[in-house]
């Protein structure tokens, strides 16, 4: 389910929350699923160095 948040993850407390953002161009962009990215909620490779 993700990138979407659907809200089931609330009873798990992960402290984190959703992320809303708006794309100003048309480009191909990568949603960071690992969560280590420092360009959230976009992926910036971190995830080839966990």
């Amino acid at each position: 389910k993700k990138p979407y948040c659907d809200g089931s993850h609330a009873m798990f407390n992960t402290g984190k929350s959703p992320i809303e953002f708006e794309a100003s161009q048309a480009k191909r962009m990568a949603i960071c699923d690992c969560g280590q990215s420092s360009k959230l909620p976009f992926c910036d490779g971190t995830h080839t160095k966990l």
